[in-house]
């Protein structure tokens, strides 16, 4: 189970309820921005609040040392889509993101048009340099991920063509041996606030599995769930 966290709770609360994965790397920030943000967090404010508050979270304390190690312990994946935050936070309008930079040329000019919109709009009382610091923010939590033995999974959020750069993202965190396949059983549990006696008795009755694409760690791979 993965997707969006519904709003008004927490990526914790998610995991509790019965997530298999994180999806979106803005989702795991929202683990420990203000309450203010929470509660309209199906809005706009899933963007600007991570915007405005990854670059000052403290990734190794707190509320986000407990996610990373509650994902690491239970195999609740990542699938972060680092490719589609670089492209909100860091280009300018009429700035390339380095996600469609290969692709230059061989487009049709409308499309290509289309990738150099820049990223989102910064808040009067903002400027760039802060969400750029915050996307680096998100880059360090990424790694501190890895390192902890979450599973990582490559997504986009795009068009597709994304893919080709976001497991560049490895590279940061020091990766180097290629990505294997490899097994895992499912942690699902039914959906979120189901929880019914059926719902678990089904799950007991016929577990579940899925295949993934593992970002290996020291020398090993782990794993991570696409969903089923």
């Amino acid at each position: 189970m993965h997707g969006h966290i519904p709003a008004g709770i927490r990526p914790m609360d998610a995991i509790d309820a019965g997530y298999d994965e994180i999806t979106h790397i803005n989702w795991t920030v929202m683990q420990a921005v203000p309450d203010s943000v929470i509660a309209v967090s199906n809005g706009i404010a899933r963007f600007e609040g991570p915007g405005r508050f990854a670059k000052d979270l403290d990734i190794d304390a707190g509320q986000m040392k407990t996610l990373v190690s509650t994902m690491a312990s239970q195999h609740v994946a990542s699938d972060p889509t680092m490719v589609a935050f670089e492209s909100l936070y860091v280009p300018e309008n009429g700035d390339l993101s380095p996600s469609y930079a290969p692709f230059v040329g061989t487009l049709p000019p409308a499309t290509e048009r289309g990738f150099r919109q820049g990223g989102f709009a910064v808040p009067k009382d903002l400027t760039r340099t802060d969400y750029r610091a915050s996307w680096a923010k998100m880059v360090q939590l990424l790694g501190a991920m890895h390192r902890a033995g979450v599973p990582i999974v490559a997504g986009t959020d795009g068009s597709g063509i994304e893919l080709v750069h976001e497991p560049k993202s490895t590279s940061r965190l020091g990766s180097r041996r290629p990505a294997r396949w490899r097994r895992r059983p499912s942690r699902r549990r039914g959906w979120p606030g189901s929880g019914s006696a059926r719902d678990r008795s089904r799950s007991a009755k016929r577990p579940t599995s899925c295949w993934s694409r593992a970002i290996p760690r020291s020398g090993s791979a782990t794993c991570a769930t696409r969903g089923s």
